[in-house]
């Protein structure tokens, strides 16, 4: 079952959980049954509040037996110790959002149920913007993100892996934002005015990225010859700022993505 009446389960209620929950619910004329796991009881019990059709159960054998899909959503260092000790059904559909965690760990682990994928969502899911990476390209995973803003198919899970790596990104890029703010801050703005001025500043260049145009080319449309920002990129360059995100990818992605 992949239609309104599919029955979703949660393990793992973080905030990934929570953006996919809202995306399946919100503002949504028919949304599906969502069991969710006692874990994080107050996101679990607040989005129960939120959503008629989502409701918290005792354990997570209940969210198992009361689920067409499960979705696997806990840190994947959990994994074995969470999904070990649940029964699945051999029909049952598994979508795992972990990153580092296998299908070929996985598998095993979820027996007898064999349809099984991988996906990267991100939180913009909770607004249905997103298209989400998924290996393979299962019909209970096209059909799930398929409700979230579309299923990008990821042909190998080695492709998926680079993909989980570039995604760790995003904490470093609200600091570079911090970083910025905190150089106003220093000399004149309070911090809650320079916050406000770069959250103002990104949020509008942010728009761009929907543009069908290349990011060199959108870097070099803003870079002005002779101008500040073609000064401020070249600065950047010259200390090996891109070098390093470079390294740094492959470090992290030589390590394994077990970071949880």
């Amino acid at each position: 079952m992949t239609d309104s009446r599919t029955h979703y389960g949660v393990l793992g209620v973080g905030t990934l959980a929570e953006a996919i929950v809202t995306g399946l619910c919100e503002d949504v004329a028919e949304p599906p049954t969502i069991a969710l796991s006692p874990r994080s009881a107050s996101r679990s019990e607040a989005l129960a509040k939120r959503f008629a059709t989502v409701r918290v159960e005792t354990d997570n054998q209940a969210v198992v037996d009361a689920s067409d899909v499960v979705i696997v959503s806990v840190r994947p260092q959990d994994a074995a110790e969470v999904l070990e000790s649940l029964s699945f059904r051999p029909e049952q559909s598994v979508v795992s959002v972990m990153a580092g965690l296998a299908l070929e760990d996985l598998a095993p682990l979820v027996s007898p149920a064999a349809d099984l994928a991988r996906s990267a969502p991100m939180p913009a899911v909770a607004g249905r913007q997103s298209t989400t990476p998924v290996h393979p390209r299962t019909d209970a995973a096209e059909a799930l993100f398929g409700r979230l803003g579309g299923a990008l198919d990821v042909p190998t899970e080695a492709l998926l892996e680079r993909i989980f790596t570039a995604s760790a990104t995003v904490a470093a890029h609200y600091a570079y934002l911090a970083t910025i703010a905190g150089w106003l801050a220093d000399d004149g703005l309070s911090s809650g005015e320079a916050d406000h001025y770069v959250k103002g500043l990104f949020g509008e260049i942010a728009a761009s990225l929907r543009s069908p145009r290349e990011l060199t080319v959108l870097a070099d449309s803003h870079a002005t010859a002779g101008g500040i920002n073609e000064a401020f990129r070249d600065f950047l360059t010259e200390a090996g700022v891109y070098t390093t995100v470079t390294e740094s990818l492959d470090r992290l992605h030589a390590h394994g993505r077990r970071l949880g």
